[in-house]
């Protein structure tokens, strides 16, 4: 096949340009699309976004959340962390 596929190159080039926008519109979707006078920070950003991507992926409606859930998670995280009757913050 590859001795025959004369496009191949073309092929190859689409393909990266896919993927290329496909990764950069998920570290978007992340928050991970900064532009700084230093061009450094603005790649560390991206590249500190996409590793979170991977470790926990990219929130499903953003940073929102509903209020049922957040309740829910305030409430078992108290059970750890928060005052106790007497007012003492308390954690785990």
């Amino acid at each position: 096949m590859l001795k025959s596929d004369t496009h191949l190159r073309a092929q190859i080039d689409e393909d990266v340009g896919r993927g290329t926008r496909n990764l950069v519109r998920r570290v978007g979707s992340a928050d991970g699309l900064h532009l700084t006078a230093d061009g450094l920070n603005s790649w560390r950003h991206f590249s500190y976004a996409l590793f979170n991507i991977m470790r926990g992926g990219i929130p499903v409606q953003g940073y929102f959340i509903s209020r049922a859930d957040f309740q829910a998670t305030v409430r078992r995280l108290d059970v750890y962390y928060g005052f106790d009757a007497s007012g003492q913050w308390r954690r785990g």
